[in-house]
C-alpha cells in the first residue's frame, strides 16, 4: 500500500491530466486498502476507518475538481490529499510499531 500512495503524492494535479491521473492512482490505493483492511481490521480498525474516510473524501473533491476544475476545487482535492497522506502516514506508524 505504501508504494501506491508514494506514486499518489507523486501526481501533478496541476498538469492536464493530474486529475485523471490522481483518480487512477486512488483506485489502485483503494485496492490495496481493502487487502489491508481484510488483514488487520481487528488490530487497526480506527486507523483504517480514518484512511478510509480521508480516501473517500479526497475521491469527492477530485470528482468536484475533474467537473469543475477551478482554483477552489483544486485547492480542496490538494487539501484532501494532504489529509489522505497524514492518514496513512498515522496507519502506517501505528502498524510499524507493533510490529
Amino acid at each position: 500500500m505504501k508504494t501506491s500512495v508514494d506514486d499518489v503524492k507523486k501526481v501533478d494535479v496541476t498538469s492536464s491530466t493530474g486529475v485523471s491521473d490522481l483518480q487512477n492512482g486512488l483506485a489502485t490505493v483503494e485496492t490495496n486498502l481493502k487487502q489491508v483492511k481484510t488483514d488487520a481490521k481487528s488490530d487497526f480498525s480506527s486507523q483504517l476507518g480514518a484512511v478510509d474516510t480521508a480516501l473517500n473524501t479526497l475521491k469527492s473533491s477530485l470528482t468536484t475538481a475533474k467537473s469543475d476544475p477551478s482554483g477552489a476545487s483544486v485547492t480542496a482535492a490538494a487539501a484532501a490529499a494532504q489529509a489522505f497522506e497524514g492518514a496513512v502516514a498515522a496507519l502506517t506508524t501505528t502498524v510499524k510499531s507493533t510490529c
